[in-house]
């Protein structure tokens, strides 16, 4: 894989690495001349520039770059064209497209911002011309209720409505607590609900939990401010599909008036259209959401209602005043869609002002127990026939990380003695042997003072090498006998209750193989190093699995091929750099240095790159006096 393969999508323009500009593009290192999108092709604004702008070239030559705003987009993206084909450290990557994304935002930020507008104008006249739902429209909130208004952090990320009848800006926090985000209040035509989204001003570094609480708190001044103008709008769409069904029945009422009408005078009776312009009124409800104080009653449809001689004469008399009446109702409607059509922006997401505050307190309160409880030491709770798995505490998020023993991996645990390794293991040990799901515990403890007081029908300890040994034939026995099963069954995983081999201090069973080889034991060695190998690289899909815990995972303390098949790591505190990476694999972008890490805290690697720190708790009856 080339390295424009591994950065392509590298950076979403996010202000902290290139500025804060609103309209900063996304910005994109793919092969030369290749659109990431294929909705690049059609877009409000295509343009090409080059970097360097001096047009020197530089180490690498001249670049050529192009600039797209997707269509009904707030935000361009910038794309590599040609040039930069022997550039191939991400680092100088990133820097270019930085000062790339700096120069589209000075060449291009005015053009961006008026085609924004320009098809934000074009919405607002398509939505004029939007069909009538065919649903029924519910009426709108009561005076005293606020109206549902939904969250949105993301524009780009959501639908935007062809039309809205309301549209407001505003600025949050006014106190100088903080620097001010622009905020969009908007109604899209025909919503019961209103949006509050971040126009710009965003950080690109907010957290889930910051994202919640700043949304929760903008839109209380959007409800405090719009609530009234936003029923307003909803009350007059409604008004306008109502006044759209009055409209067709008293046309049906009056055509049937008509050809009565009609019938009378051919036989001969005299006859005359109802007054139908005072006998049929919209409901009060829906004049005054429209405007209208009262409803007209010229003295012209009274004449039109007087049918004399012909019928000729009746038709027309009658038609006339089917069409005065329908001019009347209409321009009561047109009045409706054009106050509905007052402003030009759109927004999404609602949420009612009940749930938001109540959920917004909820999480708060959360969030305080949560920082309360990380405080001390927490305890396992003893909980029987739990199917899930507790790994601990997390650190910068509320909740537990619990996993399901069929989804736990072959463990890896590093950490220097005193860090809370062997008490993670234990609470691990304490909860295998109450799940149901779990059907054997084998620990192999060489010191031969960690395991031993585990009397429990399903733990099996092993504290010499021969024992060890044994054990670990028994296990791949068991794998054999499961894998022709499985082959009889033509099936591929083992879906019965699971057995964990449990090793503390792996180094230790390591250096008693290299003892067995160089003492004349050799084949007791290959048995070990075997057996080991073969649980660990097909134990997983048969119902067995491996953790193992040791300070330091280096080549002579645990053998590489058994590492490289640990989905999870646990990195606890660690001393050296290369220790950590001994045990992570990597060391950038981790949410702390384990080497300043508080004891019984670790970070959890959950084998796709997900790593996130957690506190291990503590099992019952665990004797701390010694320390961790």
């Amino acid at each position: 894989m080339s390295v424009f393969d591994t950065l392509r999508g590298w950076l979403a323009g996010t202000p902290t690495s290139a500025g804060e500009h609103p309209l900063l593009p996304h910005a994109y290192w793919s092969d030369a001349g290749k659109m990431p999108f294929t909705t690049w092709s059609k877009n409000e604004l295509y343009e090409t520039f080059h970097w360097p702008t001096n047009r020197r070239a530089g180490a690498w030559g001249n670049i050529e770059f192009c600039y797209v705003l997707p269509p009904l987009k707030h935000r361009g993206s910038i794309c590599r064209l040609d040039g930069g084909a022997d550039i191939t450290s991400p680092a100088q990557v990133r820097r270019i497209g930085r000062e790339a994304q700096q120069i589209a935002v000075r060449k291009f930020g005015d053009a961006t911002h008026r085609a924004i507008m320009q098809w934000q104008r074009r919405a607002l006249e398509a939505g004029q011309a939007l069909p009538k739902d065919s649903h029924e429209t519910p009426p709108p909130p009561a005076f005293d209720d606020f109206v549902r208004m939904a969250c949105v952090w993301d524009q780009d990320t959501v639908n935007q409505p062809e039309a809205v009848s309301f549209q407001a800006y505003f600025n949050w926090p006014e106190d100088g607590s903080r620097t001010p985000m622009q905020f969009r209040c908007y109604l899209p035509l025909g919503a019961s609900e209103a949006v509050v989204a971040v126009n710009h001003g965003n950080t690109g570094k907010e957290s889930e939990q910051e994202r919640i609480a700043i949304l929760s708190a903008a839109r209380v001044p959007a409800l405090t401010r719009y609530n009234i103008e936003i029923r307003a709008a909803m009350a007059r769409y409604w008004a306008a599909h109502e006044l759209d069904k009055f409209i067709a029945r008293f046309k049906r009422a009056v055509e049937a008036d008509v050809e009565r009408v009609v019938a009378e005078i051919r036989a001969g009776r005299p006859a005359k259209l109802n007054d139908w312009i005072n006998r049929m009124r919209p409901e009060p409800t829906i004049l005054a959401s429209l405007g209208i104080k009262q409803w007209p009653n010229p003295r012209a449809h009274e004449q039109a209602g007087e049918a004399h001689g012909a019928v000729r004469k009746a038709v027309e008399r009658a038609e006339h005043a089917v069409v005065s009446a329908h001019a009347i109702a209409r321009r009561a409607a047109d009045e409706v869609e054009r106050k509905a059509r007052q402003t030009e922006e759109d927004a999404r997401l609602a949420i009612q002002i009940a749930e938001m505050e109540t959920e917004s307190k909820r999480k708060q309160a959360d969030a305080a127990a949560h920082k309360e409880r990380l405080k001390g030491t927490i305890e396992l709770k003893p909980v029987d026939g739990l199917a899930d798995i507790s790994f601990g505490t997390f650190v910068e998020e509320v909740g537990d990380i619990t996993i399901p023993v069929a989804k736990i991996q072959h463990t890896l645990i590093g950490g220097v003695p005193g860090s809370g390794k062997t008490v993670f293991l234990h609470s691990l040990i304490f909860q295998f042997l109450r799940s149901p799901d779990v059907e054997q515990i084998i620990l192999i403890d060489l010191k031969g003072t960690e395991f031993v007081f585990y009397d429990h029908p399903k733990a099996r300890v092993y504290t010499d090498i021969n024992g060890v040994a044994d054990a670990l034939d028994v296990v791949v026995a068991l794998l054999e006998e499961r894998k022709a099963s499985l082959v009889r069954q033509k099936r591929r995983t083992w879906s019965g209750p699971r057995i964990f081999v449990v090793i503390d201090e792996h180094a230790m069973l390591n250096a008693h193989i290299a003892e067995a080889k160089a003492g004349g034991q050799k084949a007791l060695a290959v048995r070990l190093a075997n057996s080991l190998r073969q649980i660990v690289l097909t134990a997983r899909s048969l119902g067995v699995i491996l953790i193992s815990a040791l300070q330091k995972p280096t080549a002579d303390a645990i053998d590489s091929n058994i590492k490289a098949n640990m989905g999870f790591r646990c990195c606890f505190a660690l001393k050296t750099r290369q220790a950590i990476e001994a045990v992570l694999d990597y060391t950038e972008e981790l949410p702390i240095d384990p080497r300043r890490m508080r004891v019984g805290r670790f970070l959890f690697d959950d084998g796709r790159g997900n790593v996130r720190r957690v506190q291990a708790h503590v099992p019952p009856d665990l004797d701390l006096s010694g320390g961790w």
